[in-house]
């Protein structure tokens, strides 16, 4: 990602920044091209007077080194857009609506699955400790004690029999009890993989975040609606057919789709959409025609041509293109 300044500066002077203000700017438009897209973005927040920069993460389709368009400048004046690179280390401060529903649902998951781990911890504890008791006394009633009579050695192995049979008892009780619990942790595991799952899918920003820094000023307090309008290359749509033939009526059915793709990395739900067939990427001016002079050549001995055609600049090679 190119790191340099953007658009313009129209403040000579650099005022002293009454507050930062984080917005998120979803896809609100998208016209979509056979090859590429324009998408309109919207975001409104409340400026009081004064100076102030309004912080946007950077979206995942949008090339800060290309132009974009700011519209929505009413009773404000817009001072320099600049890029902030790594500029937001809590990736969480900008995520939008179903973001941040998605990522609140993964924690719910999340916690609901320490829970049941935890009881299940427990239960597994208790199980553990029975089984240590009870391989006690199995050793003890099959061991020897040379200082007790016959009748003593019976009442004691009896009386470890009735513990071995009441903890056996209780121990198989325990393992049944946390069946239970054991279904529960499996099925808050898969709910929390889901909820991950959910999460990423929305291509959440990641790590420090890139942010572009709007300078506007406010003259009184005010709430402001605008909206970024930027080109994209990811995205095109291509017309489909499906052709039935129809042997009993003897015709052809035609059925007309269209085939629209992305790959901005961004879900587009409940947007405006529509499809044009220009070409934003094609050439508007004539190409310039370079010049196609006479020349005289010599062949040197070994068949090599000198060429004596003079040097030719482009200087549109280094010339930037600005979108207003």
């Amino acid at each position: 990602m190119f790191r340099r300044a953007l658009f313009f500066t129209s403040f000579l002077a650099s005022p002293l920044w009454a507050a930062d203000f984080i917005v998120q700017a979803p896809v609100l438009a998208a016209k979509v091209y056979p090859q590429g897209a324009t998408l309109r973005r919207a975001f409104s927040v409340g400026l009081p007077e004064g100076a102030h920069r309004v912080l946007l993460p950077v979206p995942p389709a949008l090339d800060p080194s290309q132009p974009f368009q700011i519209r929505g400048l009413v009773d404000l004046s817009l001072g320099s857009v600049e890029l902030l690179p790594d500029y937001l280390l809590d990736s969480e401060l900008v995520y939008m609506g179903a973001q941040k529903r998605a990522f609140d649902a993964m924690e719910d998951a999340r916690e609901r699955l320490e829970i049941a781990e935890g009881t299940l911890a427990r239960m597994q504890s208790a199980i553990v400790a029975a089984e240590v008791q009870l391989e006690f006394l199995r050793a003890r009633a099959g061991s020897e004690d040379g200082g007790l009579n016959a009748v003593e050695l019976r009442e004691i192995n009896a009386m470890l029999g009735e513990e071995v049979a009441s903890l056996s008892l209780t121990l198989q009780q325990a393992r049944e009890n946390a069946r239970p619990s054991e279904v529960a942790v499996r099925d808050a595991q898969m709910a929390f993989e889901q909820a991950q799952f959910d999460f990423k899918r929305l291509q959440p920003p990641q790590g420090p975040v890139d942010l572009i820094a709007i300078s506007l000023n406010a003259p009184e307090a005010v709430t402001a609606n605008l909206t970024l309008s930027h080109l994209i290359f990811s995205a095109n749509w291509r017309p489909s057919y499906d052709m039935n033939l129809n042997r009993a009526e003897g015709v052809v059915e035609v059925e007309r789709k269209v085939i629209i793709e992305q790959q901005t990395g961004e879900i587009w739900s409940d947007i405006a959409l529509s499809l044009s067939t220009s070409d934003p990427f094609s050439q508007i001016n004539p190409a310039t025609v370079d010049p196609n002079l006479a020349l005289i050549s010599n062949t040197n001995r070994r068949g090599a041509v000198t060429s004596t055609l003079p040097t030719v600049h482009d200087s549109r090679r280094n010339s930037l293109r600005f979108w207003a």
